[in-house]
């Protein structure tokens, strides 16, 4: 089965999201108190995650686009 672009990504992100979460939380115990207590008092801050979340996801697409259209060692 060949993959593209997309189901790449949609295979590879919620790996990384259950590897990196509980080592984040392990060696930032307060990143996710501190982080809901900003987002409940600046609207602005759910924005900006909402923001940043989406050039993550623009540079992982671009990546494995430029990966597809070149090759792995171009890159390199």
């Amino acid at each position: 089965e060949k993959l593209n672009s997309m189901n790449l990504l949609l295979y590879m992100s919620p790996v990384a999201v259950l590897v990196l979460l509980p080592i984040t939380l392990i060696m930032e115990p307060d990143v996710l108190h501190a982080s809901l207590s900003l987002m409940k008092t600046d609207k602005l801050m759910l924005f900006l995650l909402f923001v940043n979340s989406a050039m993550a996801y623009s540079a992982n697409l671009c990546n494995f686009l430029v990966t597809k259209h070149t090759s792995a060692l171009t890159l390199q």
